[in-house]
């Protein structure tokens, strides 16, 4: 009877020693997928900055075109009506 008490005996410390051993390998997983999510940080940060600055300068190519744009027609539109006016 005794030996069969010490088998469960030490089958339940087995038992807990896989359960810790299985709760450190999640523990494990979670800080690398931390780390790795806190590696590529800077990486998306960058990114976001990068598509933000493209669009600014898209805006502002945009805006400048259309600047010259309604310069020229300012232009033509002034030369034209000068013509219309000398008798």
């Amino acid at each position: 009877m005794a030996n069969v008490t010490a088998a469960y005996a030490e089958l339940a410390a087995l038992e807990a020693e896989i359960a810790l051993l299985e709760q450190q390998q999640k523990v494990a997983a979670r800080v690398d997928e931390t780390f790795a999510e806190i590696k590529a940080t800077p990486g998306r940060f960058a990114t976001e900055v990068k598509v933000k600055i493209y669009y600014m300068l898209y805006m502002f190519n945009r805006c400048i075109y259309y600047m010259v744009y309604m310069i020229y027609i300012w232009y033509i539109y002034n030369m034209y009506s000068s013509e219309r006016r000398r008798p």
